[in-house]
C-alpha cells in the first residue's frame, strides 16, 4: 500500500514511533505497516485486542484500567471513547509517539452486544500529547471480512496522513 510506504517515510524523517491496538482489523494495519521495508524504524509493536477481556487487561496492565472500564460501560466497546483509550494505552505500552486504536463490528452482530450496528467501524489516532483525532468509516455489508479489514486500513492509512500533514510534520 501506497500510503503505508509514506507513512514510514515520514515518521523515519521526523523520527517518530507508532503502535496500533486493533480489534476488529485483528492486526492487519499492523501487518501492512510492517509489509514495507524500513518498518522496523518506526513500528515496534502492536497489539490486537479481539475481545473486550483483551481491550480491559492491556488497559489495566498500563494502569488505565478504570477509564477504559468506563468508557466500556458508558459507551460499548464499539465507540469513539475506547477507540481513543486503546490509541492512548498503545502509546504508554509501547513508548510510541503515535498510537491507533481500532474498534467495531465488520460483517455480523456481535452476539454479546446486539444492538450494536453491524459494519460501524470507530478509529482513533493519538498523535504526540494533542487531542485525538477521532474518524469513523461505515464497512459495507456486501464485503467478505478480508476486503472489510483492507478498506479500514486504507482508510486508516489516508487518515494517519492527513492528521499528520494537519500537525504540520509531513
Amino acid at each position: 500500500m501506497k500510503d503505508a510506504k509514506k507513512l514510514i517515510e515520514v515518521l523515519t524523517t521526523q523520527g517518530l514511533k507508532i503502535t496500533t491496538v486493533e480489534s476488529c482489523t485483528g492486526g492487519a494495519l499492523a501487518s501492512a505497516i510492517t509489509d514495507i521495508p524500513g518498518a522496523s524504524a518506526i513500528f515496534e509493536r502492536g497489539y490486537v485486542t479481539y475481545s473486550t477481556r483483551a481491550k480491559e487487561s492491556l488497559a489495566y496492565t498500563a494502569f488505565r484500567g478504570v477509564p477504559m472500564a468506563k468508557a466500556i460501560l458508558e459507551h460499548t466497546v464499539y465507540s469513539h471513547a475506547v477507540a481513543a483509550e486503546m490509541a492512548l494505552i498503545g502509546c504508554l505500552h509501547a513508548e510510541a509517539d503515535i498510537g491507533v486504536g481500532i474498534t467495531g463490528t465488520l460483517s455480523r452482530e456481535d452476539p454479546a452486544n446486539p444492538k450494536t450496528p453491524v459494519g460501524e467501524v470507530y478509529i482513533a489516532i493519538q498523535i504526540l500529547q494533542g487531542a485525538p483525532y477521532l474518524g469513523h468509516i461505515i464497512v459495507p455489508s456486501i464485503l467478505t471480512r478480508g476486503e472489510a479489514k483492507q478498506l479500514v486500513v486504507q482508510g486508516v492509512l489516508e487518515m494517519l496522513i492527513r492528521e499528520l500533514e494537519k500537525r504540520n510534520l509531513v
